[in-house]
């Protein structure tokens, strides 16, 4: 009689862990800032999505930063985005629909196995920090304004040299 008291407790609870989703990755768990000697990487969850074959994805915008990235005391990122599943694979779709895994993650750390220069992804183990997510704008700063703020610095500082004497003054005394 126990025992089968015990084996009803048992689905009991099983079943209300599976009803709660108990054990599926959520947005918060991987939302932060990921830190190894060299490299951050900040996970901001953008949204769910369902693929061609029903699965359904969590979408992250990824922002990349190294020491070395500063221009005017402002840290500089570059943006990709990432696709999350329930198993925590990190993975873009190539263009048949096959999932191109880049990483794993798993106890709040990143691993990331594969290299993808144009977004910035170095292969390695990056931990969370309790570093605080930057704020939009700080993430929003990347090579783009990084140039447009440098063209505004040239333009004021030339605007305060003032104009320069043409070379055609000299002809005309």
């Amino acid at each position: 009689m126990k025992m089968k008291k015990m084996i009803c407790a048992a689905f009991c609870g099983l079943a209300v862990l599976t009803m709660a989703g108990c054990g599926e990755l959520k947005p918060d768990q991987v939302n932060g800032v990921y830190k190894n000697n060299n490299n951050t990487y900040v996970f901001v969850y953008d949204t769910e999505i369902e693929l061609a074959n029903k699965e359904k994805a969590m979408q992250f915008k990824v922002y990349e930063t190294d020491p070395k990235s500063v221009y005017d005391n402002k840290q500089i990122y570059s943006k990709s985005e990432f696709l999350l599943d329930k198993d925590g694979n990190i993975y873009q779709p190539d263009l048949t629909g096959a999932k191109v895994m880049y990483g794993k993650f798993k106890d709040n750390t990143i691993n990331f196995n594969k290299e993808l220069k144009a977004n910035s992804i170095v292969v390695g183990e990056y931990k969370k920090s309790s570093d605080p997510t930057p704020s939009d704008e700080e993430l929003s700063y990347d090579g783009w304004k990084v140039e447009s703020d440098k063209m505004k610095n040239y333009l004021a500082k030339k605007k305060a040299e003032g104009p320069k004497p043409s070379a055609f003054d000299k002809f005309k005394k």
